[in-house]
């Protein structure tokens, strides 16, 4: 299993291009593999929360030759649903990024998630992961 990686909130400005929805939910199969549920919600195997799921773009670095925005996922694992306004700034809490292998295909793929969303100016903390 690969390690999380922290990632630095305060060097790592993403924009929001959706709001928060409801987190795909997979079903195992009998021979060890998995399916997309359709019309159910998500939930962390580890509180048992249901999860949530953000959109979001980096801007490509100025010295980047081909120029282009990192399009991502973050999966949040939350009683309610975030507040997210899209085409905005968002700051998340306790941000990582889990490098993984995909298993169907051998490519390399990473996974984003967080404890929850920073508040924004005048708003409440939007996470609420179980103690």
């Amino acid at each position: 299993m690969a390690a999380d990686l922290p990632i630095d909130t305060n060097k790592f400005r993403p924009i929001a291009l959706s709001g928060a929805r409801p987190g795909a939910a997979f079903g195992e199969l009998s021979d060890g593999s998995s399916r997309f549920l359709p019309g159910v919600q998500g939930t962390d195997r580890d509180t048992g929360l249901p999860t949530w799921e953000i959109d979001c773009a980096v801007a490509a670095d100025a010295d980047d030759q081909r120029g282009r925005a990192t399009n991502f996922t973050v999966k949040i694992a939350a009683q309610h649903a975030p507040q997210v306004t899209p085409l905005q700034p968002i700051t998340f809490v306790d941000l990582v990024a889990r490098p993984a292998v995909n298993k169907k295909t051998g490519q390399a793929v990473c996974y984003w998630s967080a404890a929850g969303v920073a508040p924004a100016a005048g708003k409440s903390f939007s996470g609420d992961k179980a103690a």
